[in-house]
C-alpha cells in the first residue's frame, strides 16, 4: 500500500506540471515526457534492492521488545 501511494502521489507531480522542467542548454527535460521511464527505473530498484517492498524497511529498525529477558 505505501508504494502505491508513492507511485500515485509522484504520478500526480510529474505528470500535473509540479515538477519544473530542466533546461540544459541543448535539451529540455520535461518530466511529463520522462515519467514512464522513471517509473519503470523505480520498480526495477525496488525489486531488486527492496525484495520485501518499501514496507520491509520497517523489518530493519531496531526493535525496544527484540530478545528482551
Amino acid at each position: 500500500m505505501i508504494g502505491a501511494a508513492d507511485v500515485s502521489l509522484l504520478s500526480s507531480w510529474f505528470t500535473g506540471g509540479s515538477a519544473p522542467d530542466i533546461n540544459l542548454g541543448f535539451y529540455e527535460i520535461k518530466w511529463t515526457d520522462w515519467w514512464l521511464v522513471l517509473l519503470g527505473l523505480g520498480f526495477v530498484t525496488v525489486t531488486l534492492l527492496l525484495p520485501k517492498g518499501i514496507g520491509g524497511l520497517f523489518d530493519l529498525l531496531p526493535s525496544k521488545n527484540k530478545d528482551q529477558t
